[in-house]
């Protein structure tokens, strides 16, 4: 069995509120297998961090494309929620110092449909808990008028490395 690869943080400083945005505005960009942040093809969803606190809370638009619909014409749930485990992911990374070891749940609920009218989807991101072992994020996905289409309640699992 191939042993996991986790991502090299050793280049950013994670110390600092800058530091961890410049990381998490890495790790919504860079997907080349050579980085050191690799860990995962979101490239396709095209985030870009628009707002980061330093701490626990993000910001991150998303546009729906014609790829991503399905026969009603909807962004497909699943392309909605991985709109906001691309954000979790990387936020829970910054979160626990390069510690998370991935999704433990993912309580999704759906309120309303996207569609290609709205131009720009915004995630919003909410570390509420960070244990010593799971980090509980509070999640919520805006069409573009700024009303929830989707709400998430996403725990992340904590793993010490080496």
């Amino acid at each position: 069995m191939k042993e996991s690869v986790h991502p090299d943080f050793s280049a950013y400083d994670m110390s600092t509120t800058e530091g961890r945005q410049a990381t998490l505005k890495a790790m919504l960009s860079v997907r080349d297998k050579d980085h050191p942040l690799a860990c995962g093809d979101i490239l396709s969803l095209q985030p870009e961090l628009l707002e980061f606190d330093g701490e626990g809370y993000a910001e991150v638009a998303f546009k729906p494309q014609e790829w991503q619909l399905n026969g009603l014409r909807y962004v497909q749930g699943g392309y909605l929620a991985a709109m906001i485990d691309v954000v979790c992911g990387p936020m829970s990374d910054i979160c626990s110092q390069g510690q998370s070891a991935g999704t433990l749940d993912m309580v999704t609920t759906y309120f309303r449909p996207i569609t290609m009218a709205d131009e720009q989807i915004i995630v919003k991101v909410k570390l509420v808990s960070n244990t010593s072992r799971v980090m509980h994020f509070e999640c919520e996905l805006l069409n573009s008028k700024g009303k929830t289409a989707v709400k998430v309640l996403n725990n992340i699992m904590k793993a010490k490395r080496k």
